[in-house]
């Protein structure tokens, strides 16, 4: 075992999760810190439907 090894279930099991919880609470529940800067775009358009003003 590597220290860089990448546990591909873990990250499945968990990317599961995370699409449960922005199911239930929206896109907004979970994002990037980076997303919170005046540099981040994910919190913009999360208000989009496909990426287009409604």
């Amino acid at each position: 075992m590597s220290l860089f090894e990448v546990d591909n279930e873990k990250r499945r099991k968990l990317g599961f999760v995370m699409d449960g919880i922005r199911s239930k609470y929206g896109s907004k529940a979970i994002l990037r810190a980076v997303s919170c800067t005046p540099a981040g775009t994910a919190l913009h358009r999360a208000g989009l439907t496909g990426s287009h003003k409604t």
